[in-house]
């Protein structure tokens, strides 16, 4: 199998080669665990996604992430995974598609409106005023919490001049 190395640890992916696509059932993947021979065998796609995505192998990424969306089509986080992976793959129009998504799967958090306008901030060419807005959106949704905070500080690095404080 095809090695990676994320926080400093080499993991084996195993069960398979990495060039090929994922088999059919999760159970025949595993990582091996550093440090040992033992094969953790996981249910979810979405942890070996996620460490593809993470380690920068993000097209063997997205065969999982599809898998994982397959079994939790409602989960916003795992859209938004997944959407960032997808745009870190050049796929922008599908990355979108996945964080409108989550935004509007999980309206009461300020993650998928952030995320969005992250989106809109760095896609090629930049959308800078549908960034603008989903940042404001993040900040009405939760202005106390540290995505808003963030949220603040991109809406002030994209216009200095104007840096909002939420909606009262």
């Amino acid at each position: 199998g095809g090695g990676l190395e994320t926080r400093g640890l080499r993991y084996d992916v195993v069960g398979q080669d990495a060039a090929v696509a994922p088999a059919p059932h999760a159970e025949t993947i595993g990582i091996r665990d550093p440090g040992s021979d033992r094969v953790v065998h996981h249910r979810h796609h979405v942890v070996l996604a996620e460490v593809l995505a993470n380690s920068g192998r993000i097209a063997e990424s997205i065969p999982w992430f599809e898998r994982a969306i397959a079994a939790q089509p409602e989960d916003a986080t795992l859209r938004i995974a997944f959407g960032r992976a997808l745009q870190r793959a050049g796929n922008d129009y599908d990355a979108e598609l996945q964080l409108t998504r989550a935004a509007e799967l999980d309206p009461t958090s300020p993650a998928g409106p952030f995320y969005l306008g992250l989106f809109y901030e760095t896609r090629e060419p930049p959308k800078l005023d549908d960034a603008r807005e989903w940042y404001q959106r993040a900040i009405d949704t939760d202005p106390e919490s540290v995505i808003a905070g963030q949220a603040r500080e991109r809406l002030a690095a994209l216009d200095p001049a104007a840096v909002p404080t939420g909606t009262p």
